[in-house]
């Protein structure tokens, strides 16, 4: 992200207020974000070589980003910035002022009152920061402690906000690959129903396609998978910072390998039921940590019911198939039909039991998929909207 204009720094004795300006050639969400999320505050909020250390940000109405300026030394300086409030992507109220390591504020030294202002223009997003003080010593004074320099020199540093819209950008293609392979996943399963018609969706495994004569679809359609779930843990590692949060991503990871696996071991290999073991089981316990946390984040609280609702839907959808199994399996212990390992497969379902199960199989990998493309979907709504 790079910078097209000089800050503008305009000081008014009279309305005891300073106005900063400055217009950035970068999207408004990448300018927003650089404001509000410390891990982009962190890299450049302050004049070399002194930086900024967030202590903690709590960015919603109410809330405060307490941080310490620390200098070449290691010296520190606090400050403290409230929040009064906030319209996303638009501008926040903000009450500024020194403080210590606990925040309580310093009253020695002026406290200002503000807005922080973000405008997409045609060259960019112009951001512009009014504050006011309470008289026009604390303005003067805040002018004789270096202010001007100061802001000229911290506001955005050129090199670093080209990192944070190289990183916007790298992610967004990242969400993307997560929604493309997800749906070319789901094609190539809707193109095995028609393809391979002898194996009847109502009770064969999505698994058994393998044994059929469009084995690359099977396989492309697990490496398709499992690429989905991969690149969605990507994207989120920078998204969710809590270690709740990174354990979700974890075990998203994990399914995401035991998809890959499903795709490269088949049925018959001796690997495939560790391939399940993998794949199945961990995806619900990534959606519903991963559901719950990103839900809190700035952009994401307007998709809130469908991000909840799809991630309950993939342990709604295990249990369902765990239940179809379970009635089938009776079914035919019911009916004296065997099954071993090395049993034959079924030609056909016997007469009076219930076989459902690989709807429920289906089920389940239209959940699962659909939550990996609600959750990018959503990550692209909140940088972009």
């Amino acid at each position: 992200m790079t910078t097209n204009h000089k800050t503008q720094v305009i000081k008014n004795l009279q309305e005891k207020s300073i106005l900063v300006s400055r217009t950035f050639n970068a999207p408004l969400a990448n300018v927003w974000r650089a404001y509000t999320e410390s891990k982009f505050l962190d890299q450049w909020w302050g004049p070399a070589p002194w930086r900024a250390e967030t202590k903690t940000l709590d960015f919603k109405p109410g809330g405060y980003w307490l941080y310490a300026m620390v200098g070449p030394e290691g010296e520190r300086h606090w400050a403290r910035m409230n929040y009064i409030s906030i319209k996303a992507k638009a501008y926040f109220d903000i009450e500024d002022a020194f403080c210590d390591e606990a925040g309580n504020i310093n009253s020695s030294l002026p406290v200002s009152k503000g807005r922080m202002v973000f405008t997409e223009t045609s060259n960019g997003t112009l951001v512009e920061f009014k504050m006011t003080y309470a008289m026009e010593e604390d303005v003067q004074k805040i002018i004789d402690m270096g202010f001007e320099q100061g802001i000229t020199q911290f506001v955005l540093n050129n090199c670093k906000h080209c990192w944070i819209k190289t990183k916007s950008d790298t992610m967004e293609v990242t969400a993307i690959l997560t929604i493309t392979t997800g749906i070319l996943s789901l094609l190539c399963l809707l193109a095995l129903h028609f393809v391979s018609p002898e194996f009847k969706p109502a009770w064969r495994m999505i698994s058994e396609y393998a044994l059929g004569k469009h084995k690359w679809l099977i396989t492309s359609f697990f490496l398709l998978w499992g690429l989905s779930s991969i690149c969605l843990s990507i994207l989120l590692w920078d998204v969710v910072t809590s270690p709740l949060a990174k354990v979700g991503i974890l075990f998203l990871f994990i399914s995401g390998i035991g998809e890959i696996m499903g795709g490269l071991f088949d049925l018959k290999h001796k690997h495939h039921g560790l391939a399940f073991l993998l794949g199945v089981p961990a995806l619900p316990v990534a959606a519903l940590i991963l559901g719950y946390t990103v839900i809190k984040l700035e952009g994401w609280t307007d998709h809130a019911s469908l991000i909840i609702y799809s991630s309950h839907a993939t342990w709604i959808s295990l249990i369902i198939m765990a239940a179809a199994m379970g009635v089938m399996f009776s079914g035919l212990k019911k009916a004296g039909i065997p099954m071993s390992k090395d049993a034959p497969p079924l030609e056909k379902m016997p007469e009076g039991v219930i076989a459902v199960n690989g709807y429920a199989n289906r089920l389940l990998v239209f959940c699962y998929i659909l939550w990996l493309i609600v959750i990018a979907n959503t990550y692209l709504s909140s940088v972009t909207a």
